[in-house]
């Protein structure tokens, strides 16, 4: 075993290192052009062409539900008036 001057040092190495990592490998210099490069990839820039090509194929998926709504209404009603019909 060693003396309590061995300790400290063991404990100084303990947390020093780490320290030591996290200074070296966390540098925004080192992850900023992945980081440029992961931002363009998610977030691209805005393109109005796409852009209107997306809310038109939203706006006729919304009047295609719609349509399938209303039908389904109009032939629940019209079950509904044919079993009022038969009592």
């Amino acid at each position: 075993m060693g003396s309590w001057k061995l300790e400290i040092v063991r404990m100084a190495c303990y947390i020093s290192f780490p320290l030591a990592a996290m200074f070296l490998f966390s540098r925004p210099e080192l992850f900023k052009d992945r980081v440029i490069a992961a931002r363009k990839r998610y977030y691209p820039p805005p393109n109005p062409e796409r852009d209107e090509l997306i809310q038109q194929l939203k706006d006729r998926e919304q009047l295609r539900r719609e349509a399938e709504v209303l039908e389904q209404m109009s032939q629940f009603q019209s079950k509904q008036k044919d079993s009022a019909q038969l009592k």
